[in-house]
């Protein structure tokens, strides 16, 4: 994620790590292994502009309110179609009505805004990925994953042109099954993905379109010898 500027102010430094470390309590709950950060400096953080570190500290917040929702009520926190719920819920966003009538539990559900950030993803994701959580919220996915181009070109042409149009031709294109590979972790995981549908979601104050779902399935890679 480029927009750089002057460092964080300490105290948003300070909220971003608590953020973190509570969301990666959650994710305890799960038994997924997970580290919450890598440097208490928090450079992935830090060199990022107000705006994105505002966009960040506001998605980690919801996030979590979404997931201490389900456990004050004894509901599982990964594979739960609730979360995904309570989320858009929480950020005023209204999905098709017949919206979950077209999702698996084992799907992972990432949720992302027009401008193409993505404000939500299942837990599940976590046990394909070997990266921090501090460097999932600050990175793109083109910043930590690698795969053929022409999946990237389908979001290019989402965002390019944003409609309920585009949001099924890149879910078409991105509907075959294909490799990602971190960039940049020590591990260098790779898995099998494909994408099972995308579907438009809607600003509950205006009923414009503000964004959509992308769902997904994934698996680890089998390597021969």
């Amino acid at each position: 994620m480029n927009f750089r500027q002057a460092h964080a102010p300490q105290s948003e430094n300070l909220e971003f790590r608590n953020l973190l470390e509570r969301l990666a309590e959650l994710v305890a709950h799960e038994n997924i292994p997970v580290v919450a950060y890598r440097s208490k400096d928090h450079p992935g953080f830090q060199n990022l502009d107000a705006e994105n570190r505002s966009r960040i500290l506001a998605s980690l917040k919801l996030t979590i309110e979404a997931y201490e929702e389900l456990l004050s009520s004894g509901q599982s926190l990964s594979r739960n179609l609730n979360a995904v719920w309570s989320s858009l819920k929480r950020r005023g966003l209204v999905p098709q009505s017949d919206l979950f009538h077209h999702l698996d539990g084992n799907d992972i559900i990432e949720v992302y805004d027009q401008s193409g950030y993505q404000i939500f993803r299942s837990l599940h994701f976590l046990e394909l990925c070997s990266y921090d959580l501090e460097t999932l919220f600050t990175s793109t996915f083109r910043e930590l994953f690698e795969r053929d181009s022409i999946f990237d070109e389908a979001q290019k042409l989402l965002l390019a042109n944003f409609n309920e149009d585009t949001i099924q031709q890149a879910a078409k294109l991105q509907g075959v099954e294909h490799t990602v590979r971190e960039r940049s972790s020590p591990a260098r995981l790779e898995f099998i993905t494909r994408t099972t549908g995308a579907y438009p979601l809607y600003s509950k104050e205006t009923g414009l379109l503000a964004g959509f779902i992308h769902a997904v399935q994934g698996r680890f890679k089998e390597h021969t010898a």
